[in-house]
């Protein structure tokens, strides 16, 4: 069973400081059954991307129907400049990678 993961790119709104939406990604303070984990990548302009990852299909479409998380979105919502771009998918490891056998 593949983790799930959602990556998404967010664009700052130009009066917003980028921590702001840096920390709201990056810390969600609620336990989420299947959560793994969560990371931001900041581009040092007003782009980041987001990831995060999840045991399975399963909890990721769990947590993306539940209305806390919802709430969450709104809230963060308002500190961007634009809806954000979404790429969801299963993770799977890079051929080569040190830890796939050649």
């Amino acid at each position: 069973m593949a983790q799930r993961s959602n990556e998404s790119r967010l664009r700052n709104a130009c009066c917003h400081d980028s921590r702001f939406v840096s920390h709201s990604v990056s810390s969600v303070h609620r336990q989420i059954d299947g959560f793994v984990s969560a990371y931001v990548y900041d581009t040092g302009g007003d782009e980041l991307w987001g990831v995060a990852v999840f045991r399975d299909e399963e909890s990721y479409r769990a947590n993306a129907n539940d209305p806390e998380q919802d709430k969450w979105y709104r809230r963060l919502r308002e500190h961007l400049e634009a809806d954000p771009e979404w790429h969801d998918g299963a993770i799977r490891a890079w051929p080569g990678d040190g830890r796939t056998p050649r």
